[in-house]
């Protein structure tokens, strides 16, 4: 059954990326994964599916 996904969104309090020392965090943040993910994961049109 087809549920729509928000999940992506939101970022949960204990992340695993807030133990990651300041300089990898940094190095993180202004890679490509940050910018994929916000412009990628975020934008998918998930509506096709609901028939699924």
């Amino acid at each position: 059954m087809f549920r729509k996904n928000s999940r992506h969104l939101h970022i949960p309090l204990p992340s695993h990326v807030d133990e990651l020392p300041e300089p990898l965090r940094k190095r993180l943040h202004n890679s490509w994964a940050e910018t994929f993910s916000q412009h990628f994961f975020c934008r998918l049109d998930e509506t096709p599916c609901e028939g699924w």
